[in-house]
């Protein structure tokens, strides 16, 4: 009778990418399915005239692109699959149905964030999800916003930019007269309508400068933090900025000249100064949001390391008196 022997368990196989992607397409696939009217409802959303998310379409590639960064750690990851990632996923497909009964499509979208992460858990195992928790959640960029928070989020940015107008004309002894987001100048009158008030390019800010914070290649935390903390006041000063410069245009050349058109076609529609002052806002974001990193890298580089106590006293003594005692030892 030969005794028994404890032989260690096999290590787990990794993964090869062709299995991992055929698999994943196929899920993918049934999810998208499912979410169908959703995904309808956010492409019209993305697509529409004054729309506040058109960066949606660059979401899921992105978030593709990170996990893809991340292919050879997942890889390695072994397969331990959570019965617990059923309970998320049905969670999140009854969200989905209540949703659709309510016709609330906004949580809808919550609702296909919770079937990837649910999915992911149940085939691999909470470890993925734990690695992929940046991507899962950079998904919520996608998401459009309902029309009644649009709408409060407009009212208050546009009469705060109209505030700050008005503040920085009397500053400079611009004559100016505010009556609720209508500016009256000498030369015209200028309106801010719900697209100047700037939320538009404050959604897209916050997701970018959320993925520099990310994608920020020091372990530096509190970078990240000072970059993140500075994206939404950046986003609004820059806009300010702008709504300034317009009003400055108008007091000093007439407000003809800055609605004159440059550039009229099928594909652009009509292009004057006052649509390229739009990109002017995320020029000084962009600065904004560079100068602050540089700042705070200033500011939290370790202080030059100090000489040791007996290196600063060799330092003072005779040569002589250090080859005495040199010699005594």
């Amino acid at each position: 009778m030969r005794p028994e022997t404890n032989s260690p368990a096999p290590a787990p196989q990794a993964l090869s990418p062709d299995f991992l992607l055929r698999e994943w397409a196929i899920l993918l696939a049934l999810l998208c399915a499912a979410f169908l009217p959703v995904l309808r409802w956010m492409y019209d959303r993305w697509t529409a005239p004054d729309s506040y998310t058109s960066h949606g379409f660059l979401v899921p590639l992105v978030c593709g692109w990170l996990v893809y960064t991340q292919r050879e750690q997942l890889l390695a990851l072994p397969r331990k699959p959570a019965i617990s990632g059923l309970f998320l996923f049905a969670a999140s497909l009854l969200l989905l149905v209540v949703s659709g009964l309510l016709r609330v499509y906004f949580t809808s979208g919550f609702a296909l964030v919770g079937c990837i992460a649910g999915m992911i858990a149940y085939w691999g195992g909470w470890r993925w999800v734990a690695r992929l928790w940046f991507p899962l959640l950079f998904l919520i960029f996608m998401l459009p916003l309902p029309e009644i928070a649009i709408a409060r989020i407009n009212l208050f940015l546009k009469l705060m930019v109209t505030q700050a107008a008005v503040a920085c004309c009397e500053l400079i002894g611009i004559p100016v007269v505010m009556d609720g987001a209508k500016l009256q100048l000498q030369n015209g009158d200028l309106v801010v309508g719900d697209v100047c008030s700037g939320l538009r390019s404050l959604t897209a800010l916050i997701a970018l400068g959320t993925l520099f914070a990310w994608l920020y290649p020091k372990p530096n935390k509190l970078v990240r933090g000072a970059l993140l903390a500075a994206i939404v006041p950046v986003a609004l000063g820059a806009n300010m900025v702008r709504i300034f410069l317009n009003v400055l245009f108008v007091h000093l050349f007439g407000k003809e000249l800055l609605f004159r058109p440059l550039y009229d076609s099928s594909f652009t529609g009509v292009v004057d100064l006052h649509l390229l002052s739009g990109f002017l806002v995320f020029v000084i974001a962009l600065l904004g949001l560079h100068f602050t990193v540089v700042a705070t890298e200033a500011l939290s580089e370790p202080e030059t390391a100090s000489p040791q106590p007996g290196a600063r006293e060799s330092m003072l003594l005779p040569d002589s008196v250090i080859a005495k005692d040199i010699g005594t030892v």
